[in-house]
């Protein structure tokens, strides 16, 4: 195949690779496994964590529609570190490692896959930073705001969080246990940073600007 000229790249790579329907809770990838295809998302969103021994999790990152995983492995043959699993009903594109060398000669599908290699950096910088210099309660508002969808305001003060996390979901994030963030959403509250209406949190618009 040709190197696919001026074709935007989500559509140059449904040309050249395998669509995989996964549903939810499907694992990818887990520990150990080496595999040397570059995968592609193209709806959903898929989650990356480590366990203990204990089994506890810890989420490293969580990539939706647009983003590539397993970069390393395709350019570098190596085992998975992490645990790499469906959250939701996802649709994968699985470029191999054939194609994968013929599409490096698009300058289009490079700056997109190093685009997303840098993403993927700055996340985990801003991990290591918010566990160096920040508390798990200043973690834990930072998730819901990053989350807020400005789109619409209410009571002229707050905003949705697009994303509904459990709270064992945010316990794996900053690295505590359910009941610590139970009572910590309960501190943001009182102090009036978020709110719980209809069981959905919003963020206060104060917040938000605090950290603009």
């Amino acid at each position: 195949m040709g190197s696919g000229g001026d074709l935007p790249v989500h559509e140059l790579l449904r040309t050249c690779s395998t669509r995989l329907c996964l549903p939810k809770d499907q694992t990818i990838h887990v520990p150990g496994t080496k595999d040397t295809n570059l995968y592609y998302i193209e709806e959903g969103t898929v989650r990356f964590s480590l366990n203990s021994y204990d089994g506890d999790e810890k989420i490293l990152y969580i990539l939706g529609p647009g983003n590539f995983f397993n970069e390393g492995s395709i350019c570098c043959p190596q085992e998975v570190m992490c645990h790499i699993y469906c959250e939701e009903s996802s649709v994968i594109l699985k470029v191999d490692s054939t194609v994968f060398r013929t599409l490096m000669k698009n300058a289009a599908f490079v700056e997109a896959l190093f685009r997303g290699l840098m993403c993927k950096n700055n996340l985990l910088e801003q991990e290591v930073s918010n566990i160096s210099f920040k508390s798990c309660k200043e973690r834990l508002l930072l998730i819901f705001v990053k989350e807020c969808c400005k789109d619409k305001i209410y009571d002229h003060d707050w905003y949705d969080v697009k994303k509904r996390y459990t709270h064992q979901d945010l316990a794996s994030i900053i690295g505590a246990n359910r009941v610590t963030v139970s009572k910590m959403i309960g501190e943001l509250c009182e102090e009036c940073q978020i709110r719980c209406l209809n069981r959905k949190i919003q963020v206060n618009r104060k917040a938000l600007k605090r950290r603009d």
